[in-house]
């Protein structure tokens, strides 16, 4: 049997109920409308039906998810007790649609997840228009946990609980990104440029360039006539100079700061 879908072909292929079931099983949802839901969302997937035949493939499986509902229940949700008891009713299969897309010349069309987000606005331009942002917002919660993304489903009901829970949210989240910088005082900067090893040269062009407090810290020691300390502690680290200069000013350097 073939039919002609929009930029599709259909057929009928037979398909086990215990296949169905396995798809039912691995949903995470609880609740038991959600894990049916799961499971025809994947079938569409499987099957690859075009949205304008949802309702062919839901006719197929109107049948079987009320049975399986009927027979889950009667189970108590016990896995093992309605494998042994529904044995027979699992191995026989039902039809389904499952559909071909037909090659068009031109470009290839892309999934929606592949799409510019230029191109995303423009494709559901009539559905932002049609239909209001609480039914959006609320469809794409249930959408999040029938696919098994509790988390996500969660905070989408959750930031838009209030008008403010969404700045809050997004305050925090700039928070954690925010580098945390060290300030030092201005004697822990200059113990760091003295045991670091800096020239007078590299202080210079950081003094003059960089907005890093550690630097920031340096520049109120300024090398000046009126700051002798920081004058002769900058010159130790000319590469002209003897290390034994070196050391001796370093020593000098360090028995005033601690004076």
């Amino acid at each position: 049997m073939e039919s002609e879908a929009q930029d599709s072909t259909s057929n009928v292929i037979q398909t086990s109920r215990k296949s169905l079931y396995m798809i039912f099983k691995e949903s995470p949802a609880k609740n038991l409308d959600d894990k049916v839901s799961f499971m025809e969302n994947k079938l569409r997937e499987m099957m690859k039906c075009p949205r304008n035949e949802f309702q062919t493939l839901g006719h197929d499986l109107r049948h079987f998810k009320s049975d399986l509902k009927k027979r889950w229940v009667s189970c108590n949700y016990i896995e093992d007790r309605f494998m042994k008891k529904n044995e027979r009713w699992l191995s026989n299969s039902i039809p389904v649609h499952t559909w071909k897309q037909n090659t068009k010349p031109g470009r290839p069309s892309k999934d929606f997840q592949e799409l510019t987000d230029r191109s995303k606005r423009r494709k559901t331009k009539q559905l932002r228009e049609e239909v209001p942002v609480e039914v959006l917002t609320f469809a794409a919660s249930v959408s999040q946990n029938v696919s098994g993304n509790a988390a996500a489903s969660k905070l989408i009901k959750d930031a838009t609980s209030s008008p403010t829970r969404a700045k809050r949210y997004r305050k925090v989240i700039n928070t954690t990104q925010e580098p945390k910088i060290k300030k030092y005082t201005s004697d822990e900067a200059l113990r760091i440029f003295i045991e670091g090893g800096f020239r007078r040269k590299q202080w210079e062009l950081q003094h003059k360039s960089t907005k890093d407090p550690f630097i920031s810290c340096l520049r109120k020691l300024n090398p000046s006539k009126s700051q002798p300390f920081m004058r002769e502690t900058i010159e130790l680290f000319e590469p002209e100079e003897l290390d034994s200069e070196v050391d001796q000013s370093t020593s000098l350097a360090y028995s005033d700061e601690s004076d």
